[in-house]
């Protein structure tokens, strides 16, 4: 299990994900390691991953393909994600392999938003409630004037999280966290933090992603056990052009 957490605007993109890796045995017991579930090209985008991973050679897969901005963008890089996903993983011909699934986040060439989720449901679960297993590809690019989330792993933890933030802005209180790109990272710094304190599903390393419409694509290591400020974020964000929104308070 894990978190992958992702938000942003039309004008810039967040993704964060944990490293814990949950092994289950035939006997009923269960330990916990860590290991790699991002992929980042800068230039063409970032992929994080949650769910079951025997046999997941995804991150291997995607460095093999050695794909270029010059003549690559975040489109191909999610129609990869799925064609691996679909036809080289291919859970449904395992055995019982567990729900997985992929954020996949840039920019185009155009500096348009792409945030896509592909995953896969096991029988019984998700959108395969009815039938034995389903792929699917699921659009998720923030609409123009708003800021969007998605999240999976243990979406029952940052929903929670999520909720409160709204609540105190229906209230009309001031954020710790506001909607620009600084914000929006120690947002995600924050979610991983709390779900690593709450269970060992989630841990260490805590990798956030800055992704801009310049295609730029910039990982920050974040502390595994503080807070972080914007200082921890100024570097990447300036590399990534958006310095200039992390001044504001938050969309306009």
């Amino acid at each position: 299990m894990t978190i992958v957490f992702s938000g942003g605007s039309e004008g810039f993109l967040v993704m964060a994900n944990d490293s814990a890796v949950e092994k289950s045995f035939s006997d009923g017991h269960v330990e916990y390691e860590t290991g790699g579930k991002a992929y980042c090209c800068d230039g063409i985008g970032v992929v994080t991953m949650w769910g079951a991973r025997d046999g997941n050679r995804l991150i291997s897969h995607l460095q093999s393909l050695n794909l270029k901005k010059e003549t690559h963008s975040v489109e191909d890089l999610a129609h990869a994600v799925l064609r691996y996903l679909t036809e080289i993983y291919a859970p449904e011909a395992g055995d019982g392999l567990a729900d997985t699934g992929y954020h996949v986040g840039g920019f185009t060439p155009e500096g348009k938003v792409r945030l896509y989720h592909i995953f896969w449901n096991a029988h019984g679960s998700g959108n395969a409630r009815t039938n034995w297993g389903a792929y699917t590809k699921e659009l998720h690019h923030p609409p123009p004037g708003t800021v969007g989330f998605l999240y999976n792993g243990r979406p029952d933890i940052v929903s929670t999280l999520i909720q409160t933030l709204i609540n105190e802005i229906n209230q009309g209180k001031e954020l710790r966290f506001p909607f620009n790109p600084s914000g929006i990272c120690r947002l995600a710094h924050f979610v991983l933090r709390v779900g690593s304190e709450l269970t060992k599903q989630v841990a260490p390393t805590f990798l956030v992603h800055i992704l801009s419409p310049t295609r730029r694509c910039i990982m920050v290591t974040v502390d595994p056990t503080f807070p972080s400020n914007d200082a921890v974020f100024a570097n990447a964000l300036a590399k990534a052009g958006l310095e200039q929104q992390s001044k504001q308070s938050g969309l306009d």
